[in-house]
């Protein structure tokens, strides 16, 4: 499955991992190590968790419910 596919579906960690590879997957494990997300938050992601203006950058991650 393509990394889009799995975006557009709300990607289970699995699928996010597996339709990655060579820059796209250093760039997540990046990702995951400069913010200790793990990978089901890092899944969990989208375009809205990140705000990128501004002083500072910020991402969302939602919580348990």
């Amino acid at each position: 499955m393509s990394l889009t596919n799995c975006l557009n579906r709300h990607a289970t960690a699995t699928c996010l991992f597996s339709a990655t590879q060579g820059e796209e997957r250093a760039r997540i494990y990046t990702l995951s190590y400069m913010t200790g997300l793990r990978k089901g938050e890092v899944a969990s992601l989208t375009k809205g968790s990140f705000k990128l203006t501004g002083k500072s950058p910020i991402l969302t991650v939602g919580g348990k419910s």
